[in-house]
């Protein structure tokens, strides 16, 4: 689920991410402090490419693979009592085989951030999460959400059994160490890994942060 937060300005993020039966590479780049724009590729398993040899590029293209863009916007920063609170939307155009539109606010309290959320789409109403990252963790954090996705509405879910998924609770680990992050969740059954890494654009140079 999507939440308000931003990285500094100029930074490109590029991300790996798996629960079966998706694949998802992905690249993120916040072109002003308002403005996030992201591309990724999403390969389906259990799903061909082409369904014959004859068409496109056969059999030895391996999975239905998908490609897909969004965009982010701030409405509001966070300050001392109010949350940020964002706009966006993913997969506007081309196949629009994952649209998700949704407005979202995350306010930090201490060491926990909330956010609460409404999505429409392949989002289906209400959505929220916490991720805590106490002191005394040093560079972990534990996270949790609730899952407002309609998986009924999914490409192919029916072939990939993603039709019998449902709302609800999912929860995970989250270890960042500088500029790279790494994540491992399980989704109420379905376990998710995940991975990237930052790279932020200062004025005079390109730094890792």
């Amino acid at each position: 689920m999507p939440d308000a937060r931003f990285n500094p300005d100029g930074t490109l993020q590029f991300g790996l991410s798996q629960a079966s039966p998706y694949l998802n590479f992905s690249a993120a780049a916040t072109l002003l402090p308002w403005l996030e724009t992201n591309l990724g590729v999403t390969q389906i398993s259990g799903v061909p490419g082409f369904a014959t040899d004859q068409s496109g590029f056969g059999s030895g293209y391996g999975a239905y693979k998908d490609k897909t863009s969004g965009l982010k916007l701030r409405l509001l920063s966070e300050g001392p009592w109010r949350p940020a609170i964002a706009a966006g939307v993913q997969d506007p155009i081309g196949t629009e085989l994952f649209p998700r539109q949704y407005v979202v606010a995350t306010k930090t309290m201490s060491e926990t951030q909330f956010t609460l959320g409404y999505g429409k789409k392949l989002i289906d109403g209400t959505f929220g999460g916490l991720r805590y990252a106490p002191s005394w963790l040093a560079n972990w954090s534990l996270v949790a959400e609730y899952d407002a996705s309609d998986y009924q509405k999914f490409p192919f879910a029916d072939v990939t059994g993603v039709a019998t998924r449902t709302k609800g609770i999912s929860y995970g680990v989250e270890y960042r160490l500088g500029w790279m992050s790494a994540a491992v969740s399980n989704q109420r059954g379905v376990i998710g890994a995940s991975a990237c890494i930052e790279i932020c654009g200062g004025s005079e140079r390109y730094r890792i942060v």
